[in-house]
């Protein structure tokens, strides 16, 4: 297993990792280069691995932010390509999607769970490795809410600037999507403050 870790957890290749950022010029497409900051890179003999990170902020106050965010089964409603998400337990979730024109199933597992602040669920399957997702209070009224990515895109686009690209523009539309959702419906369609 690699020894290297990612901002969310151990990455799963081989013995060999080293991390870099990946320069700006290797990004292709020019209506790509301005949509993210540097990303962090890490390389493992066989495969990399990328770390995106994205935010947006919301008019809901940060309790309401997150108790949307708890409701995984709502998640088609303004995530790109979700086609599904079924709650097993309080623990995991089994994810149907479509991901550049291809059926996809993974199931993952909630690892770590702080009511208003935090939900983190490495995937046992899949591109994507794991999310974080982390809620920060800017006033009573206001909040921040960042989505910690970490995408392995082997088999799935070749060129480095095509995947962060689509990736990317991906997570901040799903980012920008869910704040248009909460502050519409002003409230949460659920919540669940358990702990994990």
């Amino acid at each position: 297993m690699c020894s290297g870790k990612g901002k969310l957890g151990k990455i799963s290749s081989s013995s060999e990792c080293f991390s870099s950022v990946i320069p700006r010029s290797l990004l292709r497409g020019a209506s790509f280069i301005n949509l993210y900051p540097p990303t962090h890179q890490i390389f493992c003999k066989g495969g990399m691995h990328f770390d995106l990170e994205k935010s947006i902020e919301v008019n809901m106050p940060v309790r309401t932010a997150y108790n949307q965010w708890t409701q995984f089964e709502e998640f088609p409603r303004f995530m790109e390509g979700i086609k599904e998400v079924k709650q097993l337990d309080d623990k995991r979730l089994h994810w149907k999607a479509e991901i550049a024109g291809q059926e996809k199933e993974w199931n993952a597992e909630i690892t770590e769970q702080t009511p208003d602040q935090r939900i983190a669920w490495p995937s046992r399957a899949g591109a994507i490795n794991g999310e974080v997702v982390t809620f920060h209070r800017l006033s009573d009224a206001k909040s921040k809410v960042m989505l910690q990515l970490e995408y392995d895109p082997q088999g799935f686009v070749e060129n480095v600037g095509d995947v962060l690209g689509v990736v990317s523009l991906r997570v901040q539309g799903d980012l920008e999507r869910f704040k248009k959702f909460i502050e519409k419906r002003s409230r949460e369609t659920g919540a669940w403050r358990g702990q994990v």
